[in-house]
């Protein structure tokens, strides 16, 4: 493992010097030999280095099969000045926590105590595993092309699509299917929706989104030069025949539209934030010699069959950040005036002072009345034009008691009428007045309207006085469409402020993930790629009624001419 002095990043030369970024490992194996104590001396014979495994590893002077080698630690500062060495060896039987170790270039054998854990020669104890570094409830898009490319032998690209589908996540486990396209044996498209009763496969697109979170690398190899970041081919990689049938051994085909597909299909995750992964699948990994020419592999890390190429590039989404909806600004006072017209909810409240109008109808007797009030305005029956006129212009024609028939010339209410005058009409005599007018309504129809003197009562504070209207000034108008285009503007601003904000931070981050994924094919274990690679039968649920038809397998070698890669034909 070394150090970048340029940037400070440490590197395994074992895998061509990929990121040794696990942390908590980088930080117990520097701390690692600090505080060593000697708890005993072993031998000082270099005799019994063999049997205690502190055999200094020097390539020039071991031979293949020689035994009793130790682990050489050696840390080294600025200028490769070598800051402290040791070489470990067995464990001391009965212990697992005391080793032997010794100084090269010295014989004695010391017993320390020491965590041999910390200085693993298995390349993902140095690595950070964590290949998306996503959360499960972030994602908010799956979008998945199923497909098989395989190499024809005249060096053609055939393919077999089997579907399209772009899936939404809903408030973090709702799956919505978006879009479903699938592909018959002429491999033309043909939508499809969901019929009465299916519904997505829930249980499978889950398992599908933790799978994307626990993603984890089993081990890398290095890419060809030529490969941009967004994973498209320039024209050096597609002259370049050996770096192609590098891409195509691990099931990636550059083709000569600058794309490259790859053997088992794609897969697109976008996140809240804007940023999408692009994850394409390749071969099955074979065996240590084609999981990493260019570099050294461990002979005794063990190497299994059942894992698969991947290549990974991010991009942002531009579809998650849509323009901000932006108020308009006024130009004018009138525009002004015209955004900030009242509500429609506005208009009965001002029609509302004309309501209590309604009951002042004469045909309302009932309505009762204080007795204070109406008092001074039923006397004077010798001249009612004059009170009628100051009082109720209504009730001028109806008021007219003057004119009796001889009935009424006899008739008691008259005379208690007339002493209300007299006394200022006295709140104790009124009620003696209305009875006799209300027990003869049939008799003497002139003298039912008598009773509309009650009307004022209700008018009295139903009239608001109008308020004068202030007239703005021309500087007061300008000064007002003036503050209100400074409000709009700034909030406009805002929210644009707003969304280029997320769209950089979206793009950062998208940097910042394809800094870690240019150079480098990873290899993931294939139980993960089978649930990322969900089948078009799987993918729905159907009726309990309804019987499963397998599709039709169509051979890919079989599937008619299809792209042709560059630098690979006859």
């Amino acid at each position: 493992m070394s150090k970048d002095e340029a940037t400070g990043v440490w590197s395994l030369p074992s895998r061509n010097n990929y990121p040794a970024d696990a942390a908590e490992q980088m930080q117990a194996a520097a701390n690692s030999l600090v505080g060593v104590k000697v708890l005993d001396i072993q031998t000082e014979n270099a005799e019994d280095h063999a049997s205690l495994g502190v055999v200094e590893p020097k390539a020039d002077a071991l031979d293949v099969g020689d035994e009793g080698v130790g682990l050489l630690v050696s840390f080294k500062g600025d200028k490769n000045a070598t800051l402290a060495n040791l070489i470990v060896g067995n464990p001391v039987a009965g212990s697992n926590e005391k080793r032997y170790v010794r100084k090269p270039g010295e014989n004695p054998v010391y017993v320390v105590n020491f965590d041999s854990k910390v200085f693993s020669t298995t390349f993902s104890d140095w690595i950070e595993k964590d290949l998306l570094q996503l959360s499960s409830i972030d994602i908010s898009r799956v979008d998945m092309q199923v497909y098989d490319s395989a190499l024809t032998s005249a060096g053609s690209l055939s393919m077999n699509r089997t579907y399209d589908a772009s899936l939404e996540v809903e408030a973090g486990s709702d799956w919505k299917l978006l879009s479903l396209v699938k592909y018959d044996q002429e491999q033309q498209p043909q939508p499809v929706t969901l019929a009465e009763g299916e519904k997505l496969a829930t249980a499978k697109l889950n398992e599908l989104k933790n799978a994307l979170d626990e993603l984890k690398i089993a081990d890398v190899a290095s890419k060809p030069k030529g490969m941009s970041e967004n994973l498209k081919a320039d024209k050096d990689l597609v002259s370049d025949n050996e770096a192609i049938r590098s891409l195509a051994v691990r099931g990636f085909f550059p083709v000569n539209t600058g794309e490259i597909l790859s053997a088992n299909g794609e897969m697109s995750v976008t996140l809240n934030d804007g940023v999408q992964y692009v994850l394409r699948f390749g071969n099955v990994e074979g065996i240590a010699s084609d999981r990493d020419p260019e570099g050294d592999q461990d002979p005794e890390e063990p190497v299994g069959g059942a894992n698969r190429y991947l290549l990974v590039t991010a991009q942002v989404d531009e579809s998650m950040f849509p323009p901000p909806a932006l108020k308009s600004i006024p130009k004018t006072i009138e525009e002004l005036d015209a955004m900030n017209q009242p509500e429609p909810a506005d208009a009965p409240a001002a029609a509302e002072p004309s309501a209590p109008a309604a009951p002042a109808s004469p045909t309302d007797p009932p309505t009762p009345v204080s007795p204070a009030e109406p008092a001074p305005e039923a006397p004077k029956p010798e001249t009612p034009a004059e009170p009628a006129a100051a009082e109720q212009p209504k009730v001028e024609t109806p008021a007219d008691p003057p004119a009796p028939t001889s009935e009424s010339a006899t008739t008691e209410p008259a005379a208690p009428v007339a002493d209300a005058a007299a006394d200022d009409a006295c709140a104790d005599d009124e009620p003696e007045a209305k009875e006799p007018a209300e027990q003869e309504p049939a008799e003497d129809a002139p003298a039912k309207p008598a009773d509309p003197p009650a009307e004022p009562v209700v008018t009295q504070p139903a009239a608001p006085t109008p308020q004068p209207t202030v007239e703005e000034t021309a500087e007061e108008k300008q000064e007002r469409l003036e503050a209100e285009q400074e409000k709009i503007t700034k909030e406009n601003q805002r929210m644009l402020d707003e969304r280029k904000d997320r769209v950089d931070a979206a793009r950062r981050r998208v940097r910042e993930l394809n800094s870690r994924f240019a150079e480098w094919y990873y290899v993931i274990p294939e139980s993960t790629y089978r649930k990322l690679r969900i089948s078009s039968d799987d993918l729905i649920e159907k009726p309990a009624s309804a019987e499963a038809t397998a599709p039709e397998q169509v051979d890919p070698a079989s599937a008619g001419p299809g792209l042709q890669l560059p630098g690979l034909g006859n």
